[in-house]
């Protein structure tokens, strides 16, 4: 079960580009060929984690610009931070 008061942050040899558009590109500096690109509100989620915040923290500042989507945001967030730990994308904040 994810800690919803550790902090993380992108995991080394990775390389965030943010678009024009809002969306996140997620690229890993070694040989494979994957990246991914991450959009909407789980892009501003991203950029939160770059500032070291907990999911918690993640949750309370989405509910306020968008209480009208609390419920959602709270069953969301987490399970979308659980799958960037699991592609080796974020690592635990020392």
């Amino acid at each position: 079960m994810l800690d919803l008061e550790t902090k993380w942050k992108a995991a080394e040899g990775l390389v965030a580009r943010v678009n024009k558009d809002g969306s996140v590109i997620l690229m890993r500096l070694d040989e494979s060929s994957n990246f991914y690109k991450i959009d909407g509100i789980a892009a501003q989620v991203w950029q939160s984690l770059a500032d070291s915040k907990s999911v918690s923290d993640l949750i309370q500042e989405q509910v306020e610009k968008l209480p009208q989507y609390a419920a959602d945001l709270k069953n969301d967030i987490p399970p979308f931070v659980a799958e960037l730990l699991d592609k080796r994308l974020i690592v635990q904040q020392s």
